[in-house]
């Protein structure tokens, strides 16, 4: 596969550099990915917390926190980052603070328990969801300037494939109980040096000068909002990511489901490894279809989720409970579901746009969607505190519109 991407890549001399960053961004995003599987809000960072005796409320706040702290200041981190004509050093400079981040979140785990250790844990996931922001809005500009689009999906995919597999073997090795006596606390300190050589891979990249603009105030930044309001199919995009954002909330109400039944059988172990394989066998797909037409994967992602969460929803309405192997069946369909809505919105918003135009539109999208993130996070947790049956039904009609919307939106690969 990575054989055959490199003799597209090299087909003619001028190419060649295409070729070697192609490499060093998949190298770079796959610490990245390995690091987030092994420091997981959904799965590691809930269950470490509650054998640390952390308060329910902290670990609920896990994944709002994680997702909207990287995301709504992005148009900040834009408007700082848009007068400097080489940006990867800002990737490098937020993947060690991000590392640097989860290495406190082990000492943490280490040295403290209850209450201390999840205000610990919640403090460094703060400063930690701001570095991923910078890394974010950074990382497209300069993904879109050293390699071709026809193989941009790729990157992210054959990223989340390769660490899909470190991750499905670890998760197995935990599950069958070979690794039951390591401390959760170790996997937080390989995950930051996997940041830590992210960093590095992503610094060795050599990115040519891209187009910069004059460093803006803050009321500057806040009236790039008003792309919203002036670009339609931008506003519609927005507006579907916002209703996507269903997937990645679902997640851990289905490890809720999982703790309540208690089995002996069902533990994060299993969880990480079904994560890990989702990774492994969608990761190069979604990539691959992606550079076909980004829009066509969201659609058909969209539709999945459709009927995912309304299956779920009506089973929980009439059974009131689900089964350990339909659960774990669950978790593996959304993960897939999950990393086509990550591989298939980035690659979208890439190609929608141009030069510092582009980065005007991640980070504004990304604030937009951190603010609605914190307030779908505070009502699906009051929701959940009702009934889970009509919290995925809410999910059901999210994905719904988000299915419609789509298909008032243009083909960018075409």
């Amino acid at each position: 596969m990575i054989s055959k991407l490199y003799r597209q890549l090299t087909a003619q001399k001028s190419q060649e550099d295409d070729a070697k960053h192609f490499f060093l961004l998949v190298f770079s995003i796959f610490f990245v990915k390995l690091g987030d599987a092994l420091a997981s809000v959904k799965i590691i960072l809930p269950w470490l917390m509650a054998q640390l005796g952390a308060p329910a409320f902290l670990i609920g706040a896990l994944v709002p926190i994680r997702e909207s702290g990287a995301l709504w200041p992005q148009m900040f981190w834009g408007s700082w980052v848009s007068h400097y004509a080489y940006r990867r050093w800002f990737y490098a400079m937020g993947c060690l603070v991000q590392g640097g981040c989860v290495l406190l979140m082990a000492l943490s785990a280490f040295f403290l328990k209850g209450a201390a250790a999840g205000w610990s844990i919640v403090w460094a996931l703060v400063v930690f969801s701001l570095a991923r922001g910078l890394c974010s809005v950074v990382s497209k500009d300069v993904l879109a300037k050293v390699v071709p689009k026809e193989v941009r999906g790729q990157v992210s995919g054959v990223s989340a494939s390769a660490a899909g597999i470190i991750t499905v073997a670890f998760g197995v090795l935990l599950f069958l109980g070979l690794a039951s006596q390591l401390p959760l606390a170790w996997l937080l300190v390989a995950a930051g040096f996997a940041w830590v050589l992210a960093a590095l891979g992503y610094a060795w990249i050599a990115e040519p000068p891209g187009e910069t603009s004059d460093s803006r105030s803050l009321s500057e930044s806040l009236s790039a909002l008003f792309l919203l309001r002036k670009n339609s199919d931008f506003r519609c995009f927005v507006l579907m990511r916002a209703c996507l954002i269903s997937s990645a909330l679902a997640a851990p109400y289905l490890i809720v489901l999982a703790q309540k039944l208690g089995a002996d059988w069902l533990n994060f172990g299993l969880f990480m490894a079904v994560s890990g394989l989702a990774s492994m066998a969608s990761g190069v797909i979604w990539g691959r279809l992606a550079d076909q037409s980004s829009l066509r994967v969201l659609r058909w992602v969209a539709f999945s989720l459709v009927i995912l969460f309304l299956v779920m929803s009506l089973v929980l309405f009439w059974l009131e409970s689900v089964g350990g192997y339909s659960l774990v069946f669950a978790f593996f369909v959304l993960s897939i579901l999950h990393q086509g809505v990550r591989v298939g919105r980035s690659t979208y918003v890439v190609n929608l746009a141009e030069g510092n135009q582009r980065t005007y539109y991640v980070t504004v999208g990304n604030t937009v969607i951190g603010v609605i993130l914190l307030l779908c996070g505070a009502v699906t947790a009051a929701i959940a505190q009702w009934s889970l049956s009509w919290l995925f039904l809410l999910f059901t009609l999210m994905a719904a519109s988000a299915w419609l919307l789509s298909w008032f939106l243009p083909n960018v690969e075409s």
